[in-house]
């Protein structure tokens, strides 16, 4: 399971969006959390991709992903993977540490 920080950042994210209601769709991306390997082998096999960014925005002219992070937290491999190919794609892609950057981030694009 992600980290109880992670957690309450992507609480605080869900419940900002609730309020400023902005024009776009928008989902988290529930990738974290300890699996049986039974159960990985069948989220796998259903299109979970390990390293996907934790919140994924799309809007008429474009789409992004937010990847939320401790203070401290860093990005792992597959998380790094992720991003390059976000980056080859030229799909916007960014880490946020705290609610304000989040928002500072969707404010931006």
């Amino acid at each position: 399971m992600r980290n109880r920080e992670e957690a309450q950042l992507s609480a605080a994210l869900k419940d900002y969006l609730e309020l400023a209601k902005p024009k776009c769709i928008y989902c988290a991306v529930p990738n974290g959390g300890s699996r049986s390997l039974v159960e990985a082998v069948n989220l796998k096999r259903q299109g979970v991709m390990a390293g996907a960014g934790d919140w994924v925005f799309t809007w008429q002219t474009g789409s992004g992903w937010i990847e939320l992070k401790t203070s401290k937290g860093m990005l792992n491999h597959n998380q790094m993977q992720f991003r390059a190919s976000c980056a080859q794609l030229g799909v916007r892609y960014e880490v946020a540490r705290t609610l304000d950057e989040a928002i500072k981030i969707l404010t931006s694009w």
